[in-house]
């Protein structure tokens, strides 16, 4: 590999503490992402699946580039040039991951297009027809296609960001590789937002015709597909924001064929990028009340038990403490003292349990004593036996002899 130029020691540092800290949040995100999508209710729905599959591509693209941008920056960028082999190996990872992302967010703008529009025509698409497991895989070969050249040596994968990580040389000698750069931006890049953003703009028309209202299927779950409307709208233009600057450096660097900006410059898209693997939990909160409230239950959850094994432990502590005495006599008149209080404790329960049920008993026979069909009532079964209860109750001085 080349030498590049490197950055300053607290440039380092600081590219080290960011992409610790981003995947340290990632992790924990798309964990709770998937946890809730993995759940009962969630797997009946129609474009989890594809939510599922969009934190699986972020996971990859998560491991395969802030790891070794976090111990490469504390290397001074020196780890893909001691360890070649990784810059294939982890450039690939997080390509894949990348690629996956935005393709799959695209299909979610298809699939909910073309629900809205059988809805409208009372007729089953295609697209809905297909199993999900076939987009879906055919989402990962797409994608493996795309990043398989500079995976095989068919291209070349060299380090960015100062030897940070590694991704498919945009600066390309050869006339092929120049192509190859054009075909990946392109079809993992252009036309997967553009895809999305066509098919987001043809849902929006689709709420806004009198036909859908007509509807009665979709007015019924119109907030439903309202919601995933808008996380996909989000998600999208999240993509779009956080590649841009890098899809423009990019251009730039293959159209030149030189390096064009400074080390600093370039690390600024080069870092930003990055949040996309971090912002698609934020949008399901944000904008679906119910992942919101499952998100926050699991949170406590977590805290909760946690808690309770503190707790599980400072009880056990308790129960298995050693309690010293000076004599026998002394352990004697402890446990028998121990053992009358908890006579007295449980005696205490039954008495107040039936005290209350006794009061309970009462009420409902001054109740039913200053009811007008209380002679009716009486000749009941009902009746008689709350009548004979309240004699009975009243013939008793003391419940805890009763209990006794």
């Amino acid at each position: 590999m080349d030498e590049v130029e490197s950055l300053s020691p607290n440039g380092f540092k600081g590219v080290a503490i960011y992409s610790g800290v981003l995947f340290i949040f990632g992790c924990l995100t798309q964990t709770i992402a998937c946890i809730i999508f993995s759940r009962r209710d969630y797997r009946k729905k129609v474009m989890t699946p594809y939510f599922i599959n969009i934190a699986v591509g972020n996971f990859l693209f998560l491991f395969g580039s802030l790891p070794t941008t976090f111990a490469s920056s504390l290397m001074q960028g020196r780890l893909f040039y001691e360890y070649p082999v990784m810059c294939n190996i982890f450039g690939f990872i997080s390509g894949c991951g990348a690629v996956s992302m935005i393709v799959t967010m695209s299909c979610t703008t298809v699939k909910l297009y073309a629900i809205s529009k059988s809805g409208i025509s009372n007729e089953n698409s295609s697209t809905l027809q297909t199993p999900h497991y076939k987009v879906i895989t055919a989402i990962w070969v797409y994608t493996v296609i795309l990043m398989l050249p500079p995976a095989t040596g068919i291209t070349n994968m060299k380090t960015e960001g100062s030897g940070t990580h590694c991704v498919p040389d945009w600066s390309p000698k050869h006339p092929n590789e120049a192509y190859y750069v054009m075909t990946l931006l392109i079809f993992a890049y252009v036309i997967p937002v553009s895809v999305g953003i066509i098919h987001l703009i043809r849902i929006q028309y689709q709420f806004n015709s009198q036909e859908f209202f007509n509807s009665p299927l979709l007015n019924l779950c119109f907030s439903t597909l309202k919601g995933i409307q808008r996380m996909s709208s989000l998600a999208v233009a999240l993509f779009l924001i956080t590649w841009f600057p890098y899809a423009i450096l990019v251009v730039i660097s293959v159209t030149s064929g030189i390096k064009v900006f400074s080390i600093e410059v370039e690390m600024w898209p080069t870092l930003f990028v990055k949040l996309s693997a971090v912002f698609n939990p934020y949008i399901y909160a944000f904008v679906n009340p119910r992942f919101r409230r499952d998100a926050l239950e699991l949170l406590k959850c977590f805290l909760c038990r946690k808690k309770s094994i503190v707790d599980n432990v400072e009880q056990d502590f308790s129960q298995n403490a050693t309690i010293c005495y000076e004599n026998e006599q002394d352990r004697e008149a402890t446990t028998n003292a121990s053992e009358s209080q908890t006579k007295v404790r449980r005696i205490s329960v039954k008495e107040a349990t039936f005290i209350s049920r006794s009061s309970h008993v009462e009420e409902i026979t001054m109740q039913v004593h200053k009811s007008s069909d209380f002679q009716s009532l009486k000749k009941s079964n009902v009746g008689s036996n709350l009548v004979e209860k309240s004699n009975w109750l009243e013939s008793v001085e003391n419940p805890g002899q009763v209990i006794q």
